[in-house]
Parts: C-alpha cells; sequence; structure tokens
C-alpha cells in the first residue's frame, strides 16, 4: 500500500507538471493568434516610448515633405512667369532695335511705340499692382517680399527663397546708363523715366537698359533654379530618411506574421501533445488505482 501511495503521488505530479505545461502553451498561442489579429506585436515600455518618437518624426517628416512640395511648385510657377517677363522684354528689345533706325519716320516709331508700351504695362500687370498676376496660392511672387519654408521636421531647418521685387517701384539695379548712372527696374518700367522709343535717342537707349534687364532677369532664373534644386534635393533626402524610420516604427510595432505563425503552430501543436498525454497519464492513473 505505501508503494502503491508513492506512485500515485507521482503519478499526481506528473499530471500537475503536464497540465502546467499545457495551460503555458495554450497563453503562448493565444499571444500569438493575438498578435496575428491585431498586426501589432507586444513592447515593453521602454520600445513603446521609442515608438512614439519615431511616430512624432514621421509626422513632422510629412509636414516638411508636403511643405518641401509646394516649395517647388512655387519655384515652378515663379519661373514661368519669369520665362513669359524675359519674353516680354525680348520682344520689347526687338522693337527698340528696329525703332533705332535712321530711315524711320517719327510716324513709324509712334507705331513700333504703341506696342512697345503695351507690353511694358503687360509686365506692370504680371509683377505689380495689389492683384498682381503673378502669384502663388494668392501670394504676390515679385513683391520683395522674402518667403521661408520648413524644409526639414526639426527646428531650425528652414529655407529662405531670395525676395524678387519687379514692381513699378522696384529698386533693383539692372546696370548703368551712358552717362554711368543706375538704371532701376521701377523706374524703367513706369514713370517719368520709364522707357520710350518714340525717338531714335530713346531707342538707342531702351536697348541698352534691356539688353541688361535681360541678363538681370537671367541671373534671378539662375538663382531661382538653384533653389529648386536645393528643395529638390532635400526632399529626396528627407524622404528617404522618412522611409528608414517607417521601417524602425514598424519593427517594434508591426508583428511579424511568418514568425507568429510558426509560433502559433508551435505552441498549438505542443498544446495538443499536452493534451494528449494528460489523457494517457490520467488513465493509466485510473488503471492503477
Amino acid at each position: 500500500m505505501q508503494v502503491n501511495s508513492v506512485s500515485s503521488a507521482g503519478s499526481f505530479s506528473a499530471l500537475y507538471s503536464i497540465a502546467g505545461k499545457i495551460s503555458v502553451n495554450t497563453a503562448k498561442a493565444k499571444v500569438a493568434m493575438t498578435n496575428i489579429a491585431k498586426g501589432t506585436a507586444s513592447a515593453v515600455a521602454s520600445d513603446l516610448a521609442m515608438s512614439e518618437r519615431l511616430r512624432g518624426m514621421i509626422l513632422r517628416s510629412d509636414a516638411a515633405i508636403s511643405n518641401m512640395e509646394n516649395a517647388v511648385s512655387y519655384s515652378d510657377v515663379s519661373d514661368g512667369y519669369l520665362q513669359n517677363i524675359q519674353d516680354t522684354v525680348g520682344r520689347m528689345q526687338e522693337l527698340a532695335i528696329s525703332a533705332n533706325d535712321g530711315t524711320k519716320t517719327d510716324t513709324d516709331r509712334l507705331a513700333l511705340q504703341a506696342e512697345f508700351s503695351q507690353l511694358k504695362d503687360s509686365i506692370g500687370s504680371v509683377a505689380s499692382g495689389s492683384s498682381p498676376l503673378a502669384s502663388f496660392n494668392g501670394q504676390a511672387l515679385f513683391d520683395g517680399k522674402t518667403v521661408s519654408t520648413a524644409i526639414g521636421s526639426e527646428p531650425g531647418q528652414i529655407m529662405d527663397f531670395s525676395a524678387i521685387d519687379l514692381t513699378n517701384n522696384s529698386q533693383q539695379v539692372v546696370g548703368k546708363d551712358s552717362n554711368g548712372s543706375d538704371i532701376k527696374w521701377g523706374e524703367m518700367m513706369s514713370g517719368a523715366g520709364s522707357l520710350d522709343i518714340a525717338s531714335q535717342g530713346g531707342a538707342q537707349n531702351a536697348v541698352s537698359a534691356l539688353s541688361q534687364a535681360s541678363d538681370m532677369l537671367s541671373g534671378i532664373r539662375a538663382t531661382r533654379g538653384a533653389e529648386k534644386s536645393r528643395i529638390e534635393s532635400s526632399l529626396s533626402g528627407l524622404r528617404d530618411s522618412q522611409l528608414n524610420t517607417i521601417a524602425s516604427e514598424s519593427r517594434i510595432r508591426d508583428v511579424d506574421v511568418a514568425k507568429e505563425m510558426v509560433n502559433l503552430v508551435k505552441f498549438m501543436t505542443l498544446g495538443k501533445t499536452g493534451s494528449a498525454m494528460l489523457k494517457s497519464a490520467h488513465g493509466g492513473l485510473l488503471a492503477t488505482a
């Protein structure tokens, strides 16, 4: 009887051990199943804190990327209007050269002056006034104000577009006249000192001034193009950085489905095996008793 008692005690201990393992395997299978269903993995507090920081970086990068995409569009629209203005200046040069011809009469020059004046006014409409045509999102492009935009996810990552003033009041120096005095854009386009080709002398001055104006516009466009290149380079870098940040955050939060499927099958199999062993051991204990 004593031997049977010891044997029974050992059998009960084995049963409890098997039942405990079944419980553990069942719990682990439930965790794997839950992770697969939620699509997220369990993480310790420190990992979750890191994940939240990374998520904040991702959201800030989204905002900065949107800013830079707007900046690229701003640059494109700006250059489109500058191209239009430069084309107009080129046509005005043609008219000025045509008017600088001693074989033409004043009547001939007045006919050329009519188109010349209209072209000059068209530049004013594009760049100047309370509602200039050259605008982006309701903001004038060539009013001399500096435009800044955030180009990164951290404070201080700001880029300033160069200020361009092509209004009728602009003090932008275009070049020098025959006397060595400054030619200013605003005075050239409007007011008492504005360009005029109604006389041959006026046409000569206009040819020189407009040639310098075209060079100035080319320089402005080159600067704006360099700014656009800088933005596009920063945009590409930020997009790459954001992708890497998303991948890092995903490794913390998102479940590895393949791994969890392996765990699920493994622990379900162990659970079934344990149940079979428990059933067999229980049957043997009853038979012994």
